[in-house]
């Protein structure tokens, strides 16, 4: 990791704030950088190249995997926005 591009988001009273922190950042990330017709490995791979990866760094810390989360949400995002693909492609079809 490029110790230069670090920086601390904030600081949490509780370990489910920064990973609401956490999960705000990727799915931020995530939303703006999906294209249509990505594919979640192809948006999982665009955010493991130039997504952020937060971290939780304290005592007592829990098992939040920024990976895993990023890699349950590409897919969510995915699906979400199929639908709407298949739609537009529908009704330009019937134009």
């Amino acid at each position: 990791m490029d110790k230069s591009q670090e920086y601390n988001s904030g600081v949490y009273d509780t370990y489910g704030e920064a990973v609401s922190k956490c999960k705000a950042i990727l799915d931020d990330f995530l939303e703006s950088a999906y294209q249509p017709g990505d594919t979640a490995e192809t948006l999982y791979s665009t955010y493991v190249h130039y997504g952020e990866t937060p971290i939780i760094w304290g005592d007592n810390l829990g098992d939040f995997d920024s990976n895993d989360y990023a890699r349950l949400r590409c897919r969510e995002i995915v699906k979400l926005h199929q639908p709407r693909i298949k739609k537009f492609i529908r009704d330009i079809d019937n134009e």
